[in-house]
């Protein structure tokens, strides 16, 4: 292998996963990040320290087609495959593991 082709190790997508994305994948991904990220997290910290659940929370993943993603478009879903709701799981795993540090 020469070194022009040589692979380095990239913690962020260790199995280069990043590079098989659709346009289309790049955009919800990056929608999903953004969102948890600056608007979410923020939010379910507040939550957790005053002990108490917020429900527009979930309205607001809802109306951004973050629940029930995996839902076929003719009973009201978007019809997304398994890899979207997986980022999403991903994601809010990352927001809630270790919240009350």
């Amino acid at each position: 292998m020469t070194s022009e082709n040589k692979l380095t190790h990239n913690w962020e997508d260790p199995l280069f996963f990043d590079r098989r994305l659709s346009e289309d994948e790049v955009i919800i991904r990056n929608m999903t990040r953004n969102y948890c990220t600056e608007k979410l997290m923020p939010r379910v910290q507040t939550a957790y320290n005053e002990e108490r659940f917020d429900r527009d929370i979930y309205t607001e993943m809802g109306e951004l087609g973050l629940l029930g993603s995996m839902v076929n478009e003719r009973y009201g879903g978007i019809g997304l495959a398994m890899l979207y709701m997986a980022w999403w799981l991903e994601k809010w795993k990352e927001l809630t593991v270790g919240i009350d540090q």
